[in-house]
């Protein structure tokens, strides 16, 4: 369908009413669809060969995709810049006194046992991308029958970004997992030139 921009022509209109103008006499023609015949066979039924086709059915390739990389991500967060991270080794096991008991010994309670080895790492860095598209509802309305129908074609461009976001980062984990194995195997065998 096209759309004929007339800002122009409405602004000169309303500069003759309010008499702020001259009244001139102004081209109209484009402002009424007169329509216009319709000679591509091709298009057209087989019968008269002049009724338009109707669009009867929309298929959107609308398949989400999933991949397959194996997670690397932490879970994202809203608000803060800096990523803590606690651990601690794992304690060792000891003789439990408890079942060596002897008449008139006194056992230690209270004794105080630290964590083993705590360890706090901090991720500052943040890297980003984005997949930039527009929807623009009023402008595709004419080439539908019903909100539906526009609706499915919204979802079908949305499940394309998903898959975007998803094929970007899926390549993005394993392009991090062959360059760590790459420093990991230059680090080992440093003189190895393969």
């Amino acid at each position: 369908m096209k759309v004929t921009q007339i800002y122009e022509i409405v602004n000169s209109l309303t500069g003759q009413v309010t008499g702020k103008a001259d009244i001139v006499a102004t081209d109209l023609s484009n402002i009424v669809d007169i329509g216009r015949e319709t000679f591509d066979a091709t298009s057209c039924d087989n019968y008269v060969r002049k009724l338009v086709d109707h669009i009867g059915k929309l298929v959107f390739v609308n398949r989400p995709y999933s991949g397959n990389a194996p997670s690397l991500q932490m879970d994202g967060w809203e608000y803060g810049a800096v990523l803590e991270k606690i651990d601690c080794d794992i304690p060792d096991a000891e003789e439990n006194p408890s079942w060596k008991l002897e008449n008139g010994q006194t056992y230690n309670q209270d004794k105080f046992t630290a964590p083993a080895n705590v360890t706090v790492k901090f991720w500052s860095k943040k890297v980003t991308f984005q997949v930039p598209f527009s929807f623009a509802d009023d402008q595709v309305k004419s080439a539908f029958s019903n909100a539906t129908q526009l609706n499915a074609f919204f979802s079908m461009i949305y499940t394309k970004i998903e898959t975007s976001f998803t094929i970007k980062l899926d390549s993005l984990i394993r392009s991090t997992i062959v360059n760590l194995i790459a420093s990991t195997l230059h680090t080992d065998y440093p003189d190895n030139s393969e």
